[in-house]
């Protein structure tokens, strides 16, 4: 490993950037100490009404102390199509159930967003295992989850249903689409950040980013500098997000934040353009460079970045906790295809390791960590084209696994046809792309499934979150 320093000083960062300075910092935490469980926070619904004041707007009741949206119809409320495998009752949302009384319900897939829909919901077995959505699903880029809300976009082949990015309450079990363009949301600290593309997702480049915080949803106005941007991130103090404004070419990027006056700076400066995946934690930002496949720590505490890893960092994720970076890596593969290792970087004592080593004839994809907890998903079951049946390329099935790095216990959370991706953790939720109904490869149609590991007999008193609710 290189031993190569470069020392960059940055603007004294503060806890009034624009983004996180509205509501929610104290409710944010990389760990489960504050996990609540409940909604006690949220707030801020409309007043309640008077005698003395005006009725409600139009499209609200005054209900219960305050307005709520006026959803009398199915029309009106959402309600899934009656080709749904799920019955209507299944998933309705009655006026004044959610903590999102102000929000109309969408009386189509044209706005005006944010508003309230229904989708399919359902529990698929008996050990907290979820599904949104309609088996002929169409899953695209972004999935994140923090507390017990969680973010994706997702629409269905037929577009019979509500499509776009939405925002999920699992604890209501309320869908809110927050638009019908956008894509890469991530969500933290009580904020929700995504990439808007004016109603034309095949223009990369007019990306847009806009935020909403979680406790009352209102999509506003972060950077209108037009790029291509994707995966942001959120901190306690800072959002990141990666950005091609200075190349305007195909994995020519930038990583980007906002300093104490709301100016977009660039972060990195070791290498030139090619950030592709990158990983937050705290004060620290990991972020992978392409093609070089090296790997850069940024410590805001010393003002550091650092080179921790050559040759060594390869597609899909990079994830980082408190004390450990993890990464995909194709150092053992016998092609560019096939043979993803994961590697293991202790940021205490700067040591690599490798997690999950390849025979350069199968894959080991990681996708998340909280905590000690670490998902990856394991293509050893096979499934794929003769000679490569157990890469991910060749459309191998690939299962979910729940490893707990303490003791080195792991679970398989999956066992179905088809790969498991994409997954994303937070506390005893876990959420990801799963393709399990679509019948042959290539995997086109694909769902957001998730578990609720407070419902799963072996694991439920592991997660202190559960016995919370």
């Amino acid at each position: 490993m290189l031993n190569l320093r470069k020392t960059v000083r940055f603007s004294a960062w503060t806890t009034r950037l624009f983004l996180l300075a509205m509501v929610g910092l104290a409710a944010c935490s990389d760990s489960d100490e504050d996990y609540q469980g409940d909604r006690d926070e949220i707030t801020d619904n409309p007043p309640q009404q008077t005698e003395e004041e005006d009725r409600c707007q139009e499209g609200f009741v005054y209900q219960g102390g305050k307005c709520v949206p006026e959803l009398n119809t199915d029309e009106d409320r959402g309600v899934a199509d009656q080709d749904s495998d799920l019955e209507p009752d299944e998933v309705d949302v009655e006026p004044g159930e959610t903590p999102y009384a102000h929000l109309l319900g969408c009386p189509s897939n044209d706005g005006p967003f944010p508003c309230l829909v229904n989708l399919p919901f359902e529990y698929t077995n008996d050990k907290g295992e979820f599904r949104f959505g309609s088996p002929a699903g169409l899953f695209q880029n972004g999935i994140d989850v923090w507390e017990n809300w969680i973010v994706f976009h997702w629409n269905r082949k037929d577009y019979k249903e509500f499509h776009g990015l939405f925002l999920f309450d699992y604890l209501t079990k309320t869908f809110i689409l927050l638009s019908d363009y956008s894509l890469w949301p991530g969500i933290g600290c009580n904020q929700i950040v995504w990439v808007d593309y004016d109603k034309n997702l095949a223009a990369e480049n007019n990306g847009k980013l806009f935020q909403s915080d979680l406790s009352r949803i209102e999509k506003k106005s972060l950077s209108q500098t037009i790029s291509y941007k994707k995966s942001p991130k959120i901190t306690p103090n800072r959002v990141f997000w990666i950005d091609n404004r200075e190349f305007g070419t195909e994995y020519n990027y930038n990583l980007y934040t906002f300093n104490e006056f709301h100016e977009e700076v660039k972060v990195d400066s070791i290498g030139n353009g090619g950030i592709d995946r990158y990983a937050v934690y705290g004060n620290k930002v990991a972020y992978a460079m392409y093609p070089d496949r090296s790997l850069v720590l940024v410590d805001y505490d010393t003002n550091i970045q650092k080179l921790i890893s050559q040759d060594a960092v390869a597609d899909f994720r990079v994830v980082m906790s408190e004390k450990y970076i993890f990464w995909n890596s194709l150092r053992y593969a016998e092609n560019t295809d096939c043979g993803y290792s994961i590697l293991k970087y202790d940021l205490e004592t700067g040591e690599e390791t490798i997690f999950k080593q390849s025979t350069g004839l199968d894959d080991w994809l990681v996708w998340d960590i909280w905590e000690d907890w670490l998902v990856y998903t394991d293509y050893s079951k096979g499934g794929g084209a003769e000679g490569f049946e157990r890469c991910r390329y060749t459309d191998a099935d690939g299962d979910l696994i729940l490893h707990y790095l303490p003791t080195g216990e792991e679970w398989n959370l999956t066992d179905e046809h088809g790969p498991q991706e994409q997954a994303a953790m937070w506390g005893p939720l876990i959420v990801w792309k799963d393709s399990r109904h679509d019948l042959s490869p290539p995997w086109r149609l694909s769902n957001v499934f998730g578990v609720d590991l407070c419902m799963h007999p072996e694991l439920k008193s592991r997660f202190e979150a559960c016995a919370k609710r």
